[in-house]
């Protein structure tokens, strides 16, 4: 003999599924039109009490942005490796730890510099 399980209703959760916005309802929050957007020899700054809050530009400029933004990070992390290599070529008179010690130290000292500079010290 088989026993049948009770169905067990589940409480109803209120929820809203996530939709992306389309142009009329963006458009009508923001006060942008997809012909602005379109046209723009330069990004749009949305701002809210005054103050700036996101940037709308053209797809073809944030991807040569970010293109430019890797180059840039490849370039500094092959400069960095050519330090190294140059450190250790000159370092006969200290030990492997010693050295690498001292490149976290710098390296440290670095990151707490450049968030500084970016208001995140």
């Amino acid at each position: 003999m088989t026993i049948k399980r009770k169905a067990v209703k589940e409480p109803r959760v209120a929820y809203r599924a996530k939709r992306k916005a389309g142009p009329r309802l963006s458009t009508g929050i923001i006060g942008l039109q997809w012909a602005e957007v379109e046209n723009a020899t330069q990004p749009i700054f949305l701002e809210k009490d005054g103050q700036p809050v996101a940037v709308v530009l053209k797809y073809a400029d944030y991807q040569r942005m970010n293109a430019g933004r890797a180059e840039r990070r490849r370039i500094a992390w092959h400069e960095l490796d050519s330090l190294l290599a140059q450190v250790h070529a000159r370092a006969q008179g200290f030990s492997t730890e010693e050295i690498e010690a001292d490149i976290t130290s710098a390296r440290q000292e670095a990151l707490e510099q450049h968030h500084a500079s970016r208001g995140r010290g």
